[in-house]
């Protein structure tokens, strides 16, 4: 079966509350049959509730997270091109979730202290719950081989078991002194990276559970986020200290100087498929892609989420990137018409942009600021939207939003602004 494109969709119904999560599956480039809804009553509907993630799968599958409710309600309109469910996940708060890498399984950590391994395709569990860990699940993670599963912990301990029947591969990995908050297997499924509060970073033999190398020291806060490059040579971090770091895996020393901008928290940081760039996103609201090497922000800030950004994704073509917030939306960002982007596309855009963010005034033109203001690149304020407009306003290089709010544009071609209003008079 061949590529199909972003189905035209619409989400109708969507009850919320504050700080619950949902996830949506939706196909991006590869259609396979199941399910449109996953009702309250599937299987894992009633075990999952919580996770702060948003991942692309390597066949294009979207995991996308953000949606809060104890009872979330989706419903779907109905599309012949849209084969994945849409699920509510409700009951368990689930910190972490990850797909395995043909996407037929996924894989939970929870804050009841366990791990959960799922069939995407019927929502029933395949094994698991698994009880090793003491304390709350933070981060978990598939080995790019699909054979692991890793887990990070509040007790401090990293657990890597079969993805098959959950046997333990061996003993906890043990040496970080504060929560671990993320885990991420290297491209050859050999070694595993850590990252925890305790602002180290350990690269671990995942066959004995022993460091690779010493800790990568100087974070000066805790780490919250790590990825390995698609080389397996380098890894990012994201810190609570604001700051983005590269390091070199073999000597974990940093590649370059600190990446900072971010004003707030970095929750979350990804490698572009190609390597080239890094995506990261903040509790300053904002997405940001920078140059791997040089550390040089490449794109951005992008502006429109109204709340913490907590996830933050490469789609497989290299040219959109996708963020998940607490503002119960999510953002696809359009980098096709950005220099340096290098992009991997073989098909023509997945999804539909705004004919009307985009004409009239260039998307470059105008931006929106953290305060609400839209300003053209000039400095100059255009006007002011208040909170509720912007989490629904389709935003420069934003070409679509997922949210029960719906969506807001703004047609720029025909505004007046500055010294231009007098062209508002007409005689008579």
């Amino acid at each position: 079966m061949g590529p199909a494109s972003f189905p035209a969709l619409g989400i109708s119904q969507l009850e919320s509350g504050v700080r619950r999560m949902a996830i949506l599956l939706l196909a991006l480039s590869r259609v396979i049959s199941t399910p449109s809804i996953l009702s309250p009553s599937h299987p894992m509907a009633r075990e999952l509730s919580l996770a702060q993630a948003t991942e692309l799968s390597g066949f294009g599958m979207l995991v996308l997270t953000n949606l809060f409710s104890i009872n979330a309600k989706v419903t779907l309109t109905e599309s012949p091109r849209l084969h994945f469910p849409v699920m509510a996940l409700i009951s368990h708060p689930h910190p972490s979730i990850a797909l395995s890498p043909d996407g037929t399984r996924l894989v939970s950590g929870s804050a009841d202290n366990m791990v959960r391994v799922w069939d995407v395709k019927k929502g029933t569990l395949l094994a698991g719950p698994f009880k090793d860990h003491s304390k709350a699940v933070q981060s978990v993670a598939f080995s790019p081989n699909g054979a692991y599963i890793a887990s990070g912990s509040l007790d401090r301990t990293v657990l890597v078991r079969s993805s098959s029947d959950g046997t333990l591969i061996a003993p906890p990995f043990t040496g970080h002194t504060d929560t671990v908050q993320s885990v991420a297997f290297s491209p050859d499924s050999t070694q595993l990276i850590s990252g925890s509060s305790d602002g180290t970073i350990r690269l671990w033999d995942i066959r004995n559970g022993t460091l690779a190398t010493d800790p990568f020291l100087g974070h000066t806060g805790g780490v919250i986020s790590v990825a390995f490059s698609p080389c397996g040579q380098y890894v990012v971090s994201g810190s609570d200290d604001r700051t983005i770091r590269v390091w070199n895996v073999q000597s974990g020393f940093l590649i370059n100087d600190p990446f900072t901008g971010h004003t707030n928290i970095v929750w979350s940081v990804a490698f572009s498929p190609n390597g080239q760039c890094i995506v990261s996103g903040s509790d300053d609201r904002t997405v940001r892609v920078w140059h791997t090497h040089s550390g040089v922000l490449v794109a951005g800030p992008f502006f429109g989420h109204v709340d913490t950004v907590m996830s933050v994704a490469f789609f497989p073509d290299g040219t959109r990137i996708v963020s998940g917030s607490w503002d119960s939306t999510i953002r696809i960002w359009d980098l096709s018409d950005i220099p340096g982007i290098p992009s991997t596309s073989k098909y023509p855009p997945a999804l539909p942009s705004s004919d009307l963010a985009h004409s009239g005034m260039p998307p470059t033109d105008w931006t929106v600021k953290d305060d609400g203001w839209i300003m053209n690149y000039d400095g100059n304020v255009l006007f002011w939207a208040p909170p509720e407009v912007i989490q629904r306003l389709l935003t420069p290089h934003c070409s679509s939003i997922i949210s029960r709010f719906g969506t807001i544009e703004v047609d720029m071609s025909a505004a007046l602004f500055g010294e231009n209003w007098k062209g508002c008079y007409v005689s008579v």
